[in-house]
Protein backbone atom coordinates (compact mmCIF):
# COMPACT_ATOMS: atom_id res chain seq x y z
CA UNK A 1 0.00 0.00 0.00
CA UNK A 2 1.33 3.39 0.50
CA UNK A 3 4.47 2.15 2.32
CA UNK A 4 5.66 1.33 -0.81
CA UNK A 5 5.21 4.84 -1.99
CA UNK A 6 6.47 7.13 0.01
CA UNK A 7 10.68 7.87 0.32
CA UNK A 8 12.46 10.46 2.28
CA UNK A 9 12.23 13.02 -0.52
CA UNK A 10 14.00 16.48 -0.24
CA UNK A 11 12.16 19.17 -1.36
CA UNK A 12 13.55 20.87 -4.53
CA UNK A 13 12.00 23.67 -5.00
CA UNK A 14 11.17 26.48 -3.08
CA UNK A 15 9.10 26.06 -0.47
CA UNK A 16 5.97 24.48 -1.05
CA UNK A 17 2.85 26.96 0.17
CA UNK A 18 1.15 25.06 2.93
CA UNK A 19 -2.38 24.48 2.69
CA UNK A 20 -5.24 24.08 5.13
CA UNK A 21 -6.24 20.91 3.65
CA UNK A 22 -4.13 17.36 4.53
CA UNK A 23 -3.67 14.29 2.51
CA UNK A 24 -4.12 12.84 5.66
CA UNK A 25 -6.17 14.66 8.17
CA UNK A 26 -6.75 13.38 11.82
CA UNK A 27 -9.56 15.46 12.54
CA UNK A 28 -13.08 13.81 13.43
CA UNK A 29 -11.69 10.56 14.33
CA UNK A 30 -13.52 8.16 15.89
CA UNK A 31 -12.49 4.90 18.28
CA UNK A 32 -11.71 1.66 16.11
CA UNK A 33 -13.08 -1.52 16.62
CA UNK A 34 -9.96 -3.08 18.06
CA UNK A 35 -5.82 -2.68 18.06
CA UNK A 36 -3.46 -2.83 15.40
CA UNK A 37 -0.19 -3.86 15.27
CA UNK A 38 1.33 -0.56 16.98
CA UNK A 39 -1.77 1.20 18.49
CA UNK A 40 -2.84 3.38 15.98
CA UNK A 41 -4.33 6.58 17.23
CA UNK A 42 -7.84 5.72 15.57
CA UNK A 43 -10.10 4.84 12.21
CA UNK A 44 -11.13 7.33 10.05
CA UNK A 45 -14.90 8.05 10.09
CA UNK A 46 -15.90 6.48 6.88
CA UNK A 47 -19.56 8.01 6.42
CA UNK A 48 -18.45 11.33 7.50
CA UNK A 49 -18.20 13.05 4.26
CA UNK A 50 -17.07 16.55 3.78
CA UNK A 51 -16.64 16.96 7.58
CA UNK A 52 -14.25 13.48 7.70
CA UNK A 53 -10.92 13.22 7.23
CA UNK A 54 -10.44 11.81 3.95
CA UNK A 55 -10.02 14.20 1.11
CA UNK A 56 -10.57 14.31 -2.42
CA UNK A 57 -7.43 14.20 -4.68
CA UNK A 58 -6.70 16.89 -7.36
CA UNK A 59 -7.04 16.22 -11.18
CA UNK A 60 -2.88 15.00 -12.13
CA UNK A 61 -1.25 16.48 -15.28
CA UNK A 62 -1.13 14.62 -18.20
CA UNK A 63 1.93 12.01 -19.36
CA UNK A 64 4.76 12.70 -21.38
CA UNK A 65 5.03 16.46 -20.86
CA UNK A 66 8.65 16.49 -22.66
CA UNK A 67 9.44 19.04 -19.70
CA UNK A 68 12.92 16.76 -18.66
CA UNK A 69 15.41 15.07 -20.72
CA UNK A 70 16.68 11.82 -20.20
CA UNK A 71 19.97 12.90 -18.14
CA UNK A 72 17.56 15.24 -15.92
CA UNK A 73 15.33 12.18 -15.33
CA UNK A 74 18.40 9.84 -14.21
CA UNK A 75 19.61 12.65 -12.20
CA UNK A 76 16.65 13.08 -10.30
CA UNK A 77 16.20 9.83 -9.59
CA UNK A 78 19.77 9.65 -8.01
CA UNK A 79 18.99 12.30 -6.13
CA UNK A 80 15.98 11.58 -4.18
CA UNK A 81 16.30 7.50 -4.71
CA UNK A 82 19.97 7.22 -3.94
CA UNK A 83 20.35 10.52 -2.19
CA UNK A 84 22.84 11.95 -4.37
CA UNK A 85 22.40 15.32 -3.40
CA UNK A 86 24.69 17.15 -5.26
CA UNK A 87 22.27 16.57 -8.10
CA UNK A 88 19.56 17.80 -6.74
CA UNK A 89 20.73 21.59 -6.83
CA UNK A 90 19.43 22.01 -10.76
CA UNK A 91 16.42 21.71 -10.78
CA UNK A 92 15.59 24.70 -8.29
CA UNK A 93 14.61 28.35 -9.78
CA UNK A 94 16.59 30.18 -11.76
CA UNK A 95 18.26 26.49 -12.38
CA UNK A 96 18.73 24.68 -16.17
CA UNK A 97 16.59 21.74 -14.81
CA UNK A 98 13.85 24.08 -12.94
CA UNK A 99 11.18 23.33 -15.72
CA UNK A 100 11.80 19.65 -15.07
CA UNK A 101 11.82 20.31 -11.19
CA UNK A 102 8.49 21.85 -11.33
CA UNK A 103 6.64 19.04 -13.52
CA UNK A 104 8.00 16.40 -11.00
CA UNK A 105 6.88 18.57 -7.78
CA UNK A 106 3.96 20.23 -7.17
CA UNK A 107 2.19 21.56 -3.95
CA UNK A 108 -0.98 20.07 -2.19
CA UNK A 109 -4.43 21.53 -2.93
CA UNK A 110 -7.65 20.11 -3.70
CA UNK A 111 -8.83 23.30 -3.91
CA UNK A 112 -10.99 24.59 -7.42
CA UNK A 113 -8.89 26.10 -9.80
CA UNK A 114 -5.48 24.81 -8.38
CA UNK A 115 -2.67 23.61 -9.89
CA UNK A 116 -2.80 19.93 -11.21
CA UNK A 117 -0.49 17.07 -9.19
CA UNK A 118 2.59 15.98 -10.82
CA UNK A 119 4.71 13.02 -9.76
CA UNK A 120 5.48 14.06 -6.39
CA UNK A 121 2.84 16.31 -3.80
CA UNK A 122 4.75 18.22 -1.17
CA UNK A 123 2.35 19.24 1.80
CA UNK A 124 4.65 21.78 3.67
CA UNK A 125 7.70 19.67 4.11
CA UNK A 126 6.24 16.10 3.83
CA UNK A 127 5.24 14.30 0.32
CA UNK A 128 3.95 11.54 -1.47
CA UNK A 129 4.56 9.73 -5.09
CA UNK A 130 1.64 10.05 -6.45
CA UNK A 131 0.72 6.54 -7.68
CA UNK A 132 -3.17 7.29 -7.71
CA UNK A 133 -2.66 10.02 -10.67
CA UNK A 134 -0.67 8.15 -12.53
CA UNK A 135 -2.74 4.63 -12.68
CA UNK A 136 -5.60 7.72 -13.57
CA UNK A 137 -3.60 8.83 -16.53
CA UNK A 138 -2.32 4.87 -17.42
CA UNK A 139 -6.08 3.57 -17.23
CA UNK A 140 -8.01 7.17 -18.42
CA UNK A 141 -10.27 6.96 -15.88
CA UNK A 142 -10.57 9.23 -12.74
CA UNK A 143 -12.10 6.22 -10.33
CA UNK A 144 -9.56 4.02 -9.87
CA UNK A 145 -6.52 6.78 -8.37
CA UNK A 146 -9.65 8.41 -6.47
CA UNK A 147 -10.15 5.16 -4.53
CA UNK A 148 -6.61 4.45 -3.99
CA UNK A 149 -6.34 7.56 -2.49
CA UNK A 150 -9.00 7.53 -0.22
CA UNK A 151 -7.48 3.98 0.91
CA UNK A 152 -4.04 5.38 1.57
CA UNK A 153 -5.74 8.41 3.44
CA UNK A 154 -7.49 5.58 5.58
CA UNK A 155 -4.26 3.89 6.31
CA UNK A 156 -2.03 6.80 6.96
CA UNK A 157 -4.41 8.09 9.56
CA UNK A 158 -5.18 4.69 11.14
CA UNK A 159 -1.58 3.97 11.45
CA UNK A 160 -0.37 6.86 12.16
CA UNK A 161 1.12 6.04 15.52
CA UNK A 162 3.39 3.75 14.08
CA UNK A 163 6.15 4.00 12.32
CA UNK A 164 9.11 1.34 10.66
CA UNK A 165 8.33 -1.80 9.87
CA UNK A 166 5.37 -1.64 11.85
CA UNK A 167 3.63 1.46 10.34
CA UNK A 168 4.07 -1.41 7.25
CA UNK A 169 2.33 -4.26 8.95
CA UNK A 170 -0.19 -1.92 10.60
CA UNK A 171 -1.58 -0.90 6.94
CA UNK A 172 -1.49 -4.17 5.53
CA UNK A 173 -4.21 -4.78 8.91
CA UNK A 174 -5.80 -2.10 8.71
CA UNK A 175 -6.78 -2.93 5.10
CA UNK A 176 -8.34 -6.23 6.18
CA UNK A 177 -10.06 -4.85 9.10
CA UNK A 178 -13.79 -4.03 8.98
CA UNK A 179 -13.32 -1.32 11.66
CA UNK A 180 -10.48 0.38 9.54
CA UNK A 181 -10.05 0.46 6.30
CA UNK A 182 -12.04 -2.55 5.19
CA UNK A 183 -14.32 -1.00 2.91
CA UNK A 184 -12.09 1.33 0.83
CA UNK A 185 -9.86 -1.50 0.43
CA UNK A 186 -12.54 -3.44 -1.25
CA UNK A 187 -13.50 -0.30 -3.51
CA UNK A 188 -10.03 -1.05 -4.77
CA UNK A 189 -9.76 -4.60 -4.88
CA UNK A 190 -12.66 -7.23 -3.98
CA UNK A 191 -10.66 -9.40 -3.47
CA UNK A 192 -8.53 -8.00 -0.97
CA UNK A 193 -8.09 -10.57 1.89
CA UNK A 194 -9.59 -13.35 -0.30
CA UNK A 195 -7.71 -16.75 -0.05
CA UNK A 196 -5.90 -17.32 -2.90
CA UNK A 197 -7.20 -20.39 -3.63
CA UNK A 198 -11.11 -18.63 -3.22
CA UNK A 199 -11.00 -17.73 -7.69
CA UNK A 200 -11.71 -14.59 -6.75
CA UNK A 201 -11.34 -12.24 -9.46
CA UNK A 202 -10.94 -8.63 -9.15
CA UNK A 203 -13.55 -6.10 -10.85
CA UNK A 204 -14.13 -1.98 -10.87
CA UNK A 205 -12.24 0.69 -11.80
CA UNK A 206 -9.14 -0.89 -10.72
CA UNK A 207 -9.55 -4.47 -12.31
CA UNK A 208 -6.81 -3.27 -15.09
CA UNK A 209 -4.26 -3.13 -12.42
CA UNK A 210 -4.84 -6.88 -10.68
CA UNK A 211 -4.99 -8.21 -13.96
CA UNK A 212 -1.87 -10.51 -14.91
CA UNK A 213 -1.56 -8.13 -18.55
CA UNK A 214 -1.75 -5.37 -16.67
CA UNK A 215 -1.53 -2.05 -19.11
CA UNK A 216 2.29 -1.59 -19.73
CA UNK A 217 1.31 2.08 -19.42
CA UNK A 218 -0.09 1.48 -15.70
CA UNK A 219 3.26 -0.91 -14.84
CA UNK A 220 5.29 2.81 -15.00
CA UNK A 221 3.38 4.01 -11.66
CA UNK A 222 4.42 0.88 -9.36
CA UNK A 223 7.83 -0.38 -7.56
CA UNK A 224 9.33 -3.26 -9.23
CA UNK A 225 8.78 -5.77 -7.14
CA UNK A 226 11.75 -7.80 -8.48
CA UNK A 227 14.50 -5.70 -7.63
CA UNK A 228 17.04 -6.86 -5.03
CA UNK A 229 17.07 -3.93 -2.64
CA UNK A 230 15.07 -1.01 -1.70
CA UNK A 231 17.76 1.93 -3.33
CA UNK A 232 17.66 -0.16 -6.34
CA UNK A 233 14.05 -0.19 -6.72
CA UNK A 234 13.39 3.84 -5.72
CA UNK A 235 15.88 4.57 -8.39
CA UNK A 236 14.49 2.28 -10.83
CA UNK A 237 10.72 3.79 -9.95
CA UNK A 238 11.62 7.21 -10.02
CA UNK A 239 13.20 7.06 -13.39
CA UNK A 240 9.97 5.00 -15.05
CA UNK A 241 7.37 7.44 -12.88
CA UNK A 242 9.26 10.49 -13.63
CA UNK A 243 9.57 9.48 -17.34
CA UNK A 244 6.45 8.75 -17.89
CA UNK A 245 5.13 11.48 -16.68
CA UNK A 246 7.51 14.50 -17.08
CA UNK A 247 9.46 12.70 -19.98
CA UNK A 248 9.69 13.09 -23.89
CA UNK A 249 7.23 10.88 -25.49
CA UNK A 250 8.06 7.71 -26.34
CA UNK A 251 6.55 3.93 -28.11
CA UNK A 252 8.70 1.82 -25.65
CA UNK A 253 5.57 0.91 -23.32
CA UNK A 254 6.51 0.59 -19.86
CA UNK A 255 9.19 3.86 -20.12
CA UNK A 256 12.45 1.37 -19.42
CA UNK A 257 15.02 1.88 -16.52
CA UNK A 258 17.81 -0.26 -17.64
CA UNK A 259 20.64 -1.37 -15.56
CA UNK A 260 18.92 -1.55 -12.13
CA UNK A 261 16.34 -3.98 -11.78
CA UNK A 262 15.25 -7.67 -13.84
Amino acid sequence: MRALKIFLLVPLLTACPSTSSSDAGTDALVTPDAPLACEPDAGPPLDAGDEGPIQPMQATHAPFQNACSLQQIKDYAQCQGAKNTDLCMQFKPGQPGEACGKCIETPYSVDSGAPEWGVIVFNGSTAFVNIEGCVNQALGTFDCGSAMHALYQCEEISCSGCSGTDFGNCELESAIDPGYCEPLAHAVNPCEGASPDAGCVPTGPCAAIFSPSIPCTAQNCFPNAACDDSTRQQVDFLERIVGYMCGAPTTDCPVTAPDHCP
